[in-house]
């Protein structure tokens, strides 16, 4: 089944060249801010299911699918208990879609997330999460049928379905026993079409991560 709720902020102009500009101008004003204080770094894994929201493709169901993330993080302390956190992620995303019983049809779009992402402290070992994250489109499969009957459709011919970038809002909670480890569950809600077709289409994303700091 989909998540169907969505906000359409298509009107933005989330070019390549508008999230090179929104990154630099949020991390050069984190850095110069920060400079004299205690900067760490780590690196995450999460898994996922993810799907897409809004209209249905094509007129078929839309199912989770399982994916995966892997990346790298800065953390920058603003205050006591707040930590800005950008990040590099690559991000397995898409869904599963059936066609009245008939056609099934997996997406898998891999994207490189840029999660800039703020972590306050409510207590000692617990945490929220949230900010905005930009996407670039890195690869794209569609797998058509199963079985013998499987046709697997990579390159520009499955990548041309979608649009370049991505926008989403992050949200989650943390937990952790110790300064070096944290576990995470987060939610992605893409807010702007990434599919070239005609229909509205969204990518949305729960996620558990398992983040280590150096």
């Amino acid at each position: 089944m989909a998540i169907f709720f969505s906000f359409n902020l298509s009107f933005l102009p989330l070019s390549k060249d508008m999230l090179r500009i929104i990154i630099l101008a949020i991390a050069f004003g984190i850095a110069t801010s920060v400079t004299a204080q205690e900067i760490r770094y780590g690196l995450r894994i999460g898994f996922s299911i993810a799907t897409f929201g809004g209209d249905e493709i094509g007129g078929g169901e839309t199912n989770f699918r399982n994916g995966f993330s892997l990346g790298a993080f800065s953390s920058i302390p603003l205050t006591s208990k707040l930590r800005f956190e950008p990040g590099l992620d690559f991000n397995s995303k898409g869904a599963k879609t059936e066609y009245l019983n008939l056609i099934n049809t997996i997406y898998r779009n891999g994207y490189m997330d840029i999660p800039l992402l703020f972590n306050f402290q409510m207590t000692e070992k617990f945490s929220v999460i949230g900010g905005p994250q930009p996407s670039l489109l890195l690869t794209s499969t569609r797998v058509l049928g199963e079985g013998d009957n499987k046709v697997v459709i990579k390159g520009s011919d499955a990548k041309g379905l979608w649009k370049d970038s991505d926008f989403a809002g992050v949200i989650g909670l943390g937990y952790s026993n110790s300064n070096r480890f944290q576990i995470q569950l987060v939610y992605e809600h893409g807010f702007v079409m990434v599919g070239q077709i005609p229909n509205s289409v969204y990518n949305r994303v729960l996620k558990t991560t398992y983040k280590a700091y150096f």
